[in-house]
Parts: structure tokens; C-alpha cells; sequence
């Protein structure tokens, strides 16, 4: 995957449940984590939100080969509400999100040369 659209920030309540198995077909795979240092500010500023990309760019990365991630994945990243933030929440949640279907399979680890035939949608 050369390039791809803008991440995807979505902006949630907190508790986050836990996922569903990835050897089950999935909407979106959770790459990683991490907290943010609170002078960067509110993730909704310029500044912030650029940090966000690079570093779950960085993680996702370190999870699969870039060359391997399924045509219909891109970016996506969960920061803390505006609500959630003024009580100390710094936690970013980093993933690959399918565009279209499902992802098939855990993503981890996966080089080029282990993607699957056809464009990565699940059934």
C-alpha cells in the first residue's frame, strides 16, 4: 500500500470493550496504544493530531509490512473525547479499519508476500 486516504479519527465514550477474535472476519484490527503527554493538547488541535498520525503510522508499521495491508484497510485511530480528556484520559488507540467488507485473518506480523488473493474482504 503506497498511499492512502486520510486517517480516521473517530471520537468515542470511553470504556472501550474489547474486540472480536481476528480468526473471525472484523471490521477494524487494534495495532497498538499509547498515551499522549498533555501539553500537546486536545487531539482536536493541528498540532496534536499530526502527532497522532505519525505515531500510529509508526506502530502500524511495526505491526505488518506496509506492503501487505489489505487494499480495503487504511489508518484509523481512536483519541479521547473532549470530555474524557478534561479528566486525565491521554490513551490513543491505534488500528487498520476495512473501507468495504471485513478483514480476514490477524493482520500482525503478515509480510507482502503473505496477503491474501483478491482485494482483503471478508465474507
Amino acid at each position: 500500500m503506497s498511499t492512502s486516504p486520510a486517517p480516521r479519527s473517530r471520537r468515542s465514550s470511553r470504556p472501550r470493550a474489547s474486540g472480536p477474535s481476528t480468526a473471525t472476519a472484523h471490521d477494524a484490527e487494534v495495532t497498538g496504544v499509547f498515551t499522549l503527554d498533555g501539553a500537546d493538547g486536545y487531539p482536536g488541535s493541528e498540532e496534536a493530531d499530526a502527532e497522532v498520525q505519525e505515531r500510529c503510522q509508526a506502530i502500524n508499521d511495526a505491526y505488518v509490512d506496509p506492503a501487505a495491508v489489505p487494499s480495503n484497510a487504511e489508518l484509523y485511530y481512536d483519541v479521547p473525547t473532549e470530555d474524557s480528556w478534561r479528566i486525565g484520559d491521554r490513551t490513543v488507540t491505534c488500528a487498520y479499519a476495512a473501507t468495504e467488507g471485513k478483514l480476514t485473518g490477524s493482520l500482525q506480523g503478515r509480510a507482502a508476500a503473505d496477503e491474501p488473493e483478491g482485494d482483503g474482504a471478508g465474507v
